[in-house]
């Protein structure tokens, strides 16, 4: 993290950083949601 952390925040757009933010959160909403679906989907 020690690379990404200086040359990010000077180079790269904030949009475009807050698409990746947005991106990784709706990816982990979505493994969430396959993993309920999982356990539920077992219980049957």
């Amino acid at each position: 993290m020690i690379l990404f952390s200086e040359p990010l925040g000077r180079y790269l757009p904030t949009e475009l950083l807050l698409g990746v933010k947005t991106a990784l959160s709706n990816f982990i909403q979505l493994i969430e949601i396959c993993q309920s679906f999982q356990t539920s989907a077992t219980h049957l």
